[in-house]
């Protein structure tokens, strides 16, 4: 029996792959990691053949080992399973093609395709050595990119090892606030205003393939690209920084906020700025102050804020020690009122009602016990300073020749 077989067969194999892709085991069944699935749906099965076998009720996703593989590495089936001979012996190696050195950057450049407009370098501080040379070309489809690295005799049109680099790492080693961006180009614009900034290399959704630990302990702030994937790239970004030891202090910017349209980015905030006749520098460096903090105290600075824009604040209660005291009424909160039957609870919310509304607040309550009528009752009895007005017998001895 081959390894492609072999494998097949192994149950867990195939819960590690699932696992992997974030699949929580109870038994044989799971949730499915293709669809949100909060009620899990999904389980592993041995079939006839005995391969095990993954399958999901709801959105139909189903497979072998081999089948998760492929989808956890975003590779074809056909390239996994020949991968896998390869690696098990079953089959040669493919033969190794010869390795192009450009002696230049100047070399490098002139291989590539359409029009070179940018080359960044990534430079190790520490040797002066460059690790990383990425080439912007721009063709008749749009922009591409290209990466290059050291070898021996100069330079090869590949990318480095992973964890890449990430971009201006001399300038973050002296910055005490280094600036996320997605983009050399971003970096390069900040830097102009006097702004360390950096990036990791490929663009939006492979931030985890870059080492971001030069920027541990700094205060980071991230700047995404204005629209979803600019946002999910510095959630992700994010979710790294938050791991790294020393933690850094996070805090983010806002797009919107800056009057940035869709797509927009850093580079694209110093035209803006000139469009509301703003000095371009002050105004970079003022949206950077106003980056908002993320962490766990990221909630306490937002409540501040609230409650200065007087967005978030206790609702005034007809007793001025009670409202002092419990701040019982604010935004998200739920506040019980207890007591034994007959201690008044209802006379209170009909006080506190009134008061509302008087105040100009909107409030409705809604009583479990007797009807409407019942409850204004009592309401006209307390506006009235007459507590006798919710009895019969002295409404009707008072009343009845006025009727």
């Amino acid at each position: 029996m081959n390894t492609i077989e072999i494998r097949k067969r192994d149950r867990s194999a195939l819960v590690a792959e699932l696992e992997k892709a974030g699949a929580t085991f109870k038994g044989n069944a799971c949730n499915c990691v293709f669809h949100d699935d909060k009620h899990p749906s999904a389980g592993i099965f041995q079939s006839e053949d005995g391969s095990w076998r993954f399958k999901c009720q709801t959105c139909s996703a189903k497979g072998d080992v081999w089948d998760i593989v492929a989808k956890n590495t975003g590779k074809p089936l056909a390239e996994v399973l020949k991968a896998a001979r390869v690696d098990s012996g079953e089959c040669d190696k493919p033969a190794s093609k010869p390795v192009k050195v450009y002696a230049t950057i100047d070399d490098l450049k002139a291989a590539c395709p359409g029009n070179v407009t940018d080359v960044y370098q990534y430079t190790d501080p520490d040797s002066g050595s460059i690790d990383m040379v990425v080439i912007r070309c721009q063709v008749d489809s749009g922009k591409t990119f290209r990466q290059a690295r050291s070898c021996r005799g100069g330079f090869e049109m590949k990318g480095p090892e992973k964890p890449w680099p990430i971009y201006n790492r001399g300038r973050i080693a002296q910055a005490e606030t280094v600036v996320i961006v997605e983009g050399e180009k971003c970096v390069h614009v900040l830097h102009e205003y006097g702004i360390t900034a950096t990036t990791s290399p490929g663009g939006a959704g492979k931030a985890e393939y870059a080492n971001w630990q030069p920027v541990a302990r700094k205060h980071c702030v991230l700047w995404p690209d204005n629209d979803p994937i600019g946002f999910k790239h510095m959630e992700q970004v994010e979710a790294i920084l938050q791991k790294l030891d020393p933690a850094p202090r996070i805090s983010v910017i806002d797009p919107a906020s800056l009057d940035l349209g869709k797509k927009e980015d850093a580079a694209d905030f110093p035209q803006r700025l000139k469009a509301m006749d703003i000095e371009v520098r002050e105004g970079m460096h003022e949206a950077i102050r106003r980056a908002k903090p993320k962490g766990f105290a990221s909630g306490v600075s937002e409540r501040i804020e609230l409650m200065i824009a007087g967005k978030l604040e206790s609702v005034e209660m007809p007793w001025s020690g009670l409202t002092k005291l419990g701040n019982a009424i604010v935004p998200g909160t739920v506040t019980l009122l207890c007591g034994s039957p007959g201690a008044s609870k209802s006379f209170m919310l009909l006080q506190a009602l009134c008061f509302w509304l008087d105040s100009g607040y909107k409030a409705a309550v809604y009583m479990l016990e007797e009807d409407r009528e019942f409850h204004l009752m009592r309401a006209l009895a307390q506006r009235s300073g007459i507590a006798d007005i919710t009895r019969h017998d002295w409404v009707k001895r008072l009343l009845r020749n006025y009727l």
